[in-house]
């Protein structure tokens, strides 16, 4: 079976992510049909991250 990685980022993005992870299981019920596997990974940024890495 073949893997599709889907790399989320995310940054305050608490208020939407319910409804991306239920229509990311929903495409996940969709494509296991053509013998395809949905990986999810997801980055969350936090402010003092973004310092960091901008210095």
């Amino acid at each position: 079976m073949k893997t599709i990685t889907v790399l989320i980022p995310a940054y305050n993005e608490e208020a939407v992510l319910p409804q991306l992870f239920t229509r990311l299981k929903d495409l996940q019920k969709i494509i296991k049909k053509y013998y395809l596997d949905l990986q999810l990974l997801m980055l969350t940024y936090r402010a003092i991250l973004a310092r960091k890495l901008a210095c």
